[in-house]
Parts: structure tokens; sequence; C-alpha cells
């Protein structure tokens, strides 16, 4: 990719100058008239969109990390909402039809910025973050506890999502839509709602994770992956690394062990590529790209003990295995207060953390909890306790009764309950597990947590 040339920029409407430079390893492109920066989106590949704000009206920048175009999108800045998926941006802007509220819609492709227009007849009025587009080209608007689907601009099927619905995204992909409310978060797929136990105001979505606006990154299950981060617009994973800001510092985390990579802002946008991320920051009038290789660099110590000799928090993993980000080799029943001894820590804190992002302080902890270690560095893993997919740290039959239902039903599994249920350790979910968890439940048998 290059910087179009004079004539190529008049043909455009380009209307803003970008440079770069390097600067601690990483390329910067600078964007300038940005006077706020909307978001930043996946475009396809290693190429991303920048949307945002400047001179009274939408622009927005496709970039490589290391130059970038620049589009005017001739939308005036008052426009109620914008959403982005599958290489279109959508403008929502509320209006009339007749005296009925209606909700005009442009939809530009950004690969030509060529735009179409479109009238649909929803008898609201939207907000920003209120509304969203989804890879089919269908609209998802909120109506107060209902979701309304707009199909080939004609109002279609409502989903009740219920408890104070507060914004909704795209993923990545358009598959699926997601809606913040008071009390969980609601997925959209195919016309219908399930639920998972996250609370946000807001979710980023990202092409295998989505975090919140508090820095927790999430699988798409709703499990807890990470959450360290403390950057307003969570953080992003990929190939068993999560990458954040926290404490003004973009960071790796991998292994459980966190590495520095540069100081950032907390309010910088970060999108993932196939082999690279962007962070865009806010600068005055400038918007800053930087670009950052995405595969993950090996910590320096993965054991768990301090980097160095003279370092004196220490703790030490012997008594467990770890498997990636999973924490194994935990006998059922265990207490928090228990496996907190078993990490024989020394001047650090051990923290563990339910599948809500709640702090556990007494009983058992189980698949699906995330221990957190704050040593020299922070570590983090998910526990997993085999034979529990309740998440309770127990192996009783309801714990078999869902290992049946996914099996009868087609139930889904999360991440976790899927090693868990993997009781004889051979990489596959299967029937023989379940005659394992039956021998177990019987008493003749026990279930080994170790993978050694």
């Amino acid at each position: 990719m290059r910087v179009k040339s004079l004539f190529a920029v008049f043909l455009v409407l380009i209307c803003t100058a970008v440079y770069t430079l390097k600067t601690s390893g990483e390329t910067v492109c600078f964007i300038e008239d940005c006077e706020e920066l909307i978001g930043v989106y996946n475009y396809c590949g290693n190429d991303f969109l920048a949307l945002y704000v400047g001179s009274g009206s939408y622009h927005y920048a496709v970039t490589d990390g290391e130059n970038a175009d620049i589009y005017d999108t001739e939308m005036s800045a008052d426009t109620n909402a914008v959403s982005f998926v599958g290489g279109y941006l959508y403008f929502f802007e509320n209006t009339l039809s007749g005296d009925t509220p209606a909700v005009k819609v442009c939809r530009l492709e950004c690969g030509n910025n060529t735009k179409r227009y479109s009238i649909v007849n929803t008898d609201i009025q939207i907000l920003q973050g209120r509304c969203a587009a989804d890879g089919d080209g269908n609209y998802y608007f909120i109506d107060g506890e209902d979701i309304r689907i707009i199909r080939d601009n004609t109002p279609a099927e409502r989903v009740y999502v219920g408890n104070a619905p507060r914004t909704v995204v795209s993923s990545c992909e358009g598959e699926r839509v997601y809606c913040t409310t008071a009390r969980e978060l609601a997925v959209i797929e195919n016309g219908e709602a399930f639920y998972i136990p996250v609370q946000a105001d807001r979710v980023y979505p990202s092409a295998d994770t989505f975090s919140d606006d508090v820095g927790t990154v999430y699988a798409n299950d709703g499990s807890v992956l990470y959450g360290g981060f403390s950057g307003s617009h969570g953080g992003i994973g990929t190939n068993g690394a999560y990458f954040g800001i926290k404490d003004g510092r973009l960071v790796q985390v991998y292994k459980g062990k966190e590495t520095a990579i540069c100081d950032m802002d907390e309010s910088a946008f970060l999108c993932m590529g196939s082999d690279r991320f962007v962070a865009v920051l806010q600068n005055g009038g400038t918007a800053e790209v930087r670009s950052f290789d995405n595969q993950p660099t090996e910590p320096a110590v993965s054991s768990g003990i301090g980097d160095s000799e003279d370092k004196k928090s220490t703790f030490n993993l012997d008594g467990f295995c770890v498997k990636g980000d999973y924490l194994c080799g935990i006998a059922p029943e265990t207490t928090a207060a228990q496996m907190k001894k078993m990490f024989s820590p020394e001047n650090c804190t051990v923290q563990f953390l339910n599948t809500k992002n709640e702090e556990i302080k007494s009983g058992n902890v189980g698949t699906g909890c995330t221990v957190m270690i704050k040593a020299e560095s922070e570590y983090s893993y998910i526990i997993i306790v085999y034979g529990d997919l309740s998440g309770d740290g127990s192996v009783k039959t309801t714990d078999r009764r869902s290992l049946m239902k996914h099996f009868l039903a087609g139930d889904n599994l999360s991440n976790a309950q899927h090693e868990a249920a993997d009781i004889n350790h051979d990489g596959n979910v299967d029937l023989k597990d379940v005659t394992a968890l039956n021998l177990y439940l019987n008493g003749e048998e026990d279930i080994s947590q170790s993978l050694k």
C-alpha cells in the first residue's frame, strides 16, 4: 500500500496528510485533521480501517500501519449512528417517512467509495451505539427491550433481550451481534438470542475473542481469558497471547507472563489482523497508527518464578500441570485458601476470579475460574478440574448430566468445559469419558488430574 498521488487525492477527496516514521521498533503512521477517533476495524488481512471525524464530516483511513489512504465519506458528523462490517460503512440518520419516525441508511462500500441509500420505517429514533449491521446487510435496532431486525429494508422479526439493552455491535465477520444489557450479554445469531454472563457497557469484538470496556478479554463463549488490562477499549487475543493496555503500557500476556512492549495511552483502540495488530490513539488533532507483530514473544521466564535470583517475589507451579493457558492437577473440592498455599507465594498476591470476573474469597475453585498472580510481573491461568463441568469445583451427577446433554442434545461446552470433559486425557471428548465419569461416581476409579 502507498499514499495516493496528488491526482488520486483529488479523485477520492482526500483531505488529510499522512506520514510515517519508526520509533521503539514499531511503525508509526500519523493521520492529520482527526478531531475525534470513532473506531478501528479489521478491513482485510493486515489492512485496517480507522473511522474518524474531521472538518465536520466522517472520514476513514485504510492503513497497513505504515501508510494510509484517506477518504472523505461526505457524511455529516451529525449523523446519528455508524456501523462497520464486511467492508461496508453504514450511516444511520433519523428521519421521517410521512409523519412516522424512520431511519435513512447510507451503505458505503469502502473498496470504491460508492453509496447506496434506503429508508427503513422503524417507528423509532436511534442513537449512536444502538444500531448495527451484520455481514448479510441486515440491520439491528434496539427498540425497548427488543432487538428489531430489518432484512432487505423490511421489518422482520423481533428478538426479546430484556434487562435494559444498552448497545449493539456486530462481530468482526458479522455472523453474530452482541447486545449489552444491564445484567448480561445477549448474543444474536440467526435471529435467535443466547446469553452469556458478561456485564459490560460496551464490547469490542476481535477475530477469536472479544473484550469489554474495563480490559477483560473473553472467549466467544464468555469464559474469561485474561482480566488484567485497564485500557478503555479492552484487549485482543491471538495464538494464545493477549495484548492490551495496562498502567500506561502496551503489554503482551503469554503463558501467564506479562511483557511490556511500549508506553501507550489507555484510550487507544486496538485491532487484530492476520499477522499483525495496530494501536490507534488520539493525540490532539492527530491520530497515531502503530503497527506490531502479533506473534507472541516467549517470556523470559515460563516457570512462574521471578526473573532473577535477587528478586524477592516468587511462587512455584511444582504442584500443578500447565497446558497452555490452563492450570491442571487440581483435586476436586480444593478451596481457594488450599490452592493459594500450593503456590508457596513469597511477597506476591494470588487472587481467584469466577466466570463472572468476581473474586472468590472462600469455597471451592473450579473449572473456568481464573487465578491471577501478581509478583514481579502478572500471571494468569484458567483452572481446570477434570470431571467438573459446572465450575463449582466438585465432580457430581450434575456434571454427568451436562456431559450427556452435550452428546444427546448438542449442548455446546465452553473451551474450559471441553477440556475438563476430556477425563481420560486422550484429546477427545467421547463416550469413553462418560464411562470414566461413571466409574468415578460409582466409587470404582479415580479421575487423574495430572497430565503426566
